[in-house]
């Protein structure tokens, strides 16, 4: 198989997965995104294996690229970065600062 064989048949197999994607799922997700946001909701993404880098990729998207003009972030953690913030409120911990500069939290008395 040579090059531009091998190229092309990647490209229409992608094209027939991308064909089969549920657009209404998308769209819901979308929407969820949308309400979270205008609410000021966290949302909270996570993980196992190879799907954890793409929660974590997916927090960095939402949180640096996806600011509407003269908006605010989406307020987004992964698990994979930030575990802490996830299992926190767990044990019921109050929030302080660190000096490095990352939100740390404190177990409340």
């Amino acid at each position: 198989m040579t090059d531009v064989t091998e190229i092309t048949s990647f490209l229409d197999e992608t094209k027939r997965l991308l064909e089969r994607l549920d657009t209404s799922a998308i769209a819901t997700a979308k929407n969820i995104l949308i309400d979270a946001y205008h609410r000021k909701a966290r949302i909270y993404l996570m993980g196992n294996g190879g799907s954890a880098s793409t929660a974590q990729h997916f927090a960095c998207d939402l949180a640096k690229y996806v600011i509407p003009e003269g908006g605010r972030p989406f307020d987004v953690r992964s698990a994979v970065r930030q575990p802490i913030h996830m299992i926190a409120p767990a044990v019921q911990c109050s929030r302080r600062t660190h000096t490095d500069g990352v939100g740390g939290l404190k177990i409340a008395d």
